[in-house]
C-alpha cells in the first residue's frame, strides 16, 4: 500500500505535467492569433514545469 505522501507526490507530479501541457496549448493558440507576450509566457511556464517536475519527480516510478 502507497503511503499518503506518496499519493500526495504523484498528484503533484501529474499536476505538473498538465501544467506543462497547459503552457504548450496556450503557446500554440497564441501563436496563431500572433500574441506574442502568450506566448512567451506559454512557453517560459512550460519551461518553468518541466524542470520542476524533473527536480520533484526524478526519483518517481512511472507506473502507479
Amino acid at each position: 500500500m502507497t503511503e499518503p505522501s506518496d499519493v500526495a507526490r504523484r498528484q503533484r507530479c501529474r499536476s505538473l505535467e498538465l501544467a506543462a501541457v497547459l503552457g504548450v496549448v496556450l503557446a500554440l493558440f497564441s501563436v496563431i492569433d500572433r500574441t506574442w507576450p502568450a506566448v512567451g509566457v506559454g512557453l517560459a511556464g512550460t519551461a518553468i514545469a518541466l524542470f520542476v517536475r524533473h527536480r520533484t519527480c526524478r526519483d518517481l516510478p512511472d507506473s502507479m
